[in-house]
């Protein structure tokens, strides 16, 4: 590729990254506030739809409490008089002022009386015998009130209990009245309508019955904030709570769906400032490569032509144009001084390239350093199935502190190089040593399918070749390895001292893996044990903390269960 492509990919490629930068910046910001706006909105429709519910349990006490405090019913309570019956008791009252069941109780805690609204009797007896078990509905004071929200087979009734008083709210107190109100279709509507709101209800029973809302449910039990919203889409957002019965259970789960206005304007936003940000990049990209190409490739090029005519007539005797006193002059200087004592240090060259070809090879996979040989300035791969081994040394930090130091080098590079031989023998690719560490990659940068258990083989190899230096060495050391698969990037990275490296989730799992793993044991993670364990050994070591990934099942594998896997 020629300079002007090359600073027009450069130039484009810096521009697309300071645009995705800010892209970034810009869609973390933003969509953060406006998510946190949404959420603050959703909550707050949550609690008007709990302030709704409270409000129709508040409405059932304020009526309730006409009916408590009455001189009427305050005689009623002591005669049993048929009069008040006759009057206030007939079938219809309950439909009248909105009521399901009516409970008139004694001061001896004897039910004297009942009403209901329907012919549903048996929700009334299920009633009566739960007021039977709830001794504080019955108990109460002058000023004292009980109301809220049970389950009953199912069905919720909004429920209020006050003592039965004079008009001047005097007693003492004669007992006890009930008014309870299902929680039906036609008030689940009334609250939806009359908040216009998209809401469903769930009761206990019926929500734990539904698989889709079972997610739902266990993050509501796990998280202490009684808020839960979750996106759908770009276009809804879901949110839940629950409502609690009078003994603080959840009993009412309530479902909230919205659109998303207030995040749909930050993506609109963040759009348009995005499209801005291009123009202006495009805009600054066409000036940058004018003023390139006029300043300075257009000499570079005259010099470049110049060297052409040289290498192609093979006249070392000719010379490059040197004109200013910049950069570019003193380079057609050095190529001049370059054409002077070519003929002389070919023969060095070729024996310098020889070594250079030498130390790429050591220090870059053959395939990789060929692609660099051949051109390539950037390098980076996308591996879907790729598996990463951590090791360190147990005991080396202490061995240092009474070692000397030829000795102690003399011991990790009798280590690293068993090693080594270990990793050439299975056909993997060293990636690098850091102090006392070793990482190894099977899968990369050539694909191999039986990347998971050439590594496991190798880790075992390890694990016994340790054992056996210890014996060697007189040593007390051990080793602690960790392995994990999937896909992994591949790159090279750095200008001076560049290395081929490794990135992805798999690396920081492999590396967690030894961190948290045991002296002379092999932690996998639990993909590694669902490929292998029917040809290999393992140890469930179950659940731990892995900093960065929480609760994790880790696995130790133990060895080989039949033949070896040799090398692909």
């Amino acid at each position: 590729m020629k300079l002007l492509p090359k600073a027009s990919l450069i130039i484009s490629l810096t521009l697309l990254i300071v645009l995705s930068i800010f892209y970034l910046i810009m869609n973390h910001i933003l969509l953060e506030k406006y998510a946190s706006l949404e959420n603050t909105e959703i909550q707050r429709d949550l609690e008007r739809i709990l302030d709704a519910i409270h409000y129709e349990i508040k409405i059932n006490d304020n009526k309730l409490k006409d009916w408590a405090i009455w001189d009427e019913t305050y005689q009623f309570i002591q005669d049993r008089n048929q009069n008040y019956i006759e009057s206030n008791l007939n079938d219809n009252v309950p439909i009248t002022i909105g009521i399901d069941i009516m409970v008139f109780v004694d001061k001896h805690k004897k039910i004297v009386a009942t009403q209901q609204s329907s012919q549903n009797s048996s929700l009334t007896i299920e009633f009566l015998q739960y007021l039977q078990n709830s001794p504080q509905l019955l108990n109460h004071s002058e000023k004292s009130t009980v109301y809220g929200l049970i389950t009953l087979s199912n069905t919720l009734l909004l429920l209020a209990s006050r003592p039965i008083l004079r008009n001047d709210k005097t007693g003492p107190i004669m007992g006890t009245l009930i008014f309870a109100k299902v929680f039906n279709d036609a008030l689940s509507q009334a609250i939806t309508q009359r908040l216009r709101l998209n809401i469903r209800f769930y009761p206990y029973q019926e929500a734990y019955q539904q698989p889709n809302l079972q997610p739902v449910l266990t993050m509501l039990a796990t998280t202490p904030n009684p808020f839960l919203v979750l996106p759908k889409n770009n276009q809804f957002v879901e949110s839940f709570t629950w409502f609690y019965d009078l003994d603080n259970q959840p009993s009412l789960l309530i479902q909230l769906i919205k659109k998303r206005p207030i995040y749909q304007q930050g993506l609109q936003l963040i759009n348009r400032f995005l499209i801005a940000l291009t123009l202006a990049g495009f805009l600054f990209l066409g000036i940058s490569l004018l003023l390139i190409r006029q300043l300075v490739l257009s000499r570079l090029f005259q010099l470049v032509k110049d060297v052409q005519i040289i290498t192609r007539s093979g006249n070392v005797s000719q010379r490059v144009q040197v004109v200013g006193q910049d950069e570019l002059a003193i380079l057609s200087q050095e190529v001049n001084a370059m054409l002077t004592s070519l003929e002389d240090q070919s023969q060095a060259l070729a024996v310098e390239q020889e070594k250079t070809e030498s130390l790429l090879n050591n220090i870059l996979p053959i395939s990789i350093a060929k692609r660099m040989k051949q051109g390539e300035t950037l390098i980076a791969e996308h591996f879907d199935q790729a598996t990463v081994l951590f090791s360190d040394i147990v005991g080396f930090t202490q061995l240092s502190t009474h070692t000397t130091p030829a000795r102690l080098v003399e011991i990790l590079n009798q280590i690293f190089s068993e090693f080594d031989l270990i990793a050439d023998y299975y056909g993997l690719e060293k990636i690098k040593t850091i102090g006392d560490a070793y990482m190894v990659v099977a899968g990369v940068p050539q694909p191999c399918k039986l990347h998971v258990e050439t590594m496991a083989l190798m880790a075992l190899k390890m694990r016994d070749k340790v054992f056996e230096l210890n014996k060697l060495f007189n040593l007390d050391i051990s080793i602690r390895i960790g392995i994990s698969t999937g896909e992994v990037v591949a790159g090279i990275i750095g200008k001076r001292k560049f290395a081929y490296d490794l990135w992805g989730d798999v690396v920081n799992t492999a590396a967690r893996m030894e961190l948290h793993g045991v002296a002379g044991k092999i932690q996998c993670t639990e993909m590694i044990y669902q490929l292998l364990q029917p040809t290999f050994e393992f140890e469930n070591r179950g659940l731990i903390e892995v900093k960065g990934k929480g609760s994790m099942q880790t696995y130790f594998l133990i060895g080989k269960k039949n033949q070896t896997v040799r090398n692909h």
